[in-house]
């Protein structure tokens, strides 16, 4: 009558194996570069998707602008970020 062995099933009622994809945009800039800490870099737009609740750490950069660190968590929320940089003049 006892029915247990369900219980021994990893849960994946928590929603932290969910995967989330949203999209990097520098908005303005035709040339941004996103660099990924292992030094991998793409072009923006780009998409970038993660596990529920990781952070995802990179680097914005375009000729002309100033640098910008980021740390995105990857959460409920907009599916695109846009990111403004700043003149370096």
């Amino acid at each position: 009558e006892q029915k247990l062995d369900i219980v021994e099933q990893p849960r994946t009622t928590g929603g932290s194996s969910e995967s989330r994809k949203v999209m990097i945009n520098v908005p303005g800039i035709s040339k941004a570069a996103i660099v990924f800490p292992d030094g991998t870099e793409v072009a923006a737009p780009y998409e970038v998707s993660g596990a529920n609740g990781q952070l995802i750490r990179f680097l914005i950069k375009a000729e002309g602008y100033k640098e910008k660190q980021v740390e995105l968590e990857m959460k409920m929320g907009p599916r695109t970020y846009d990111f403004i940089l700043e003149k370096t003049h």
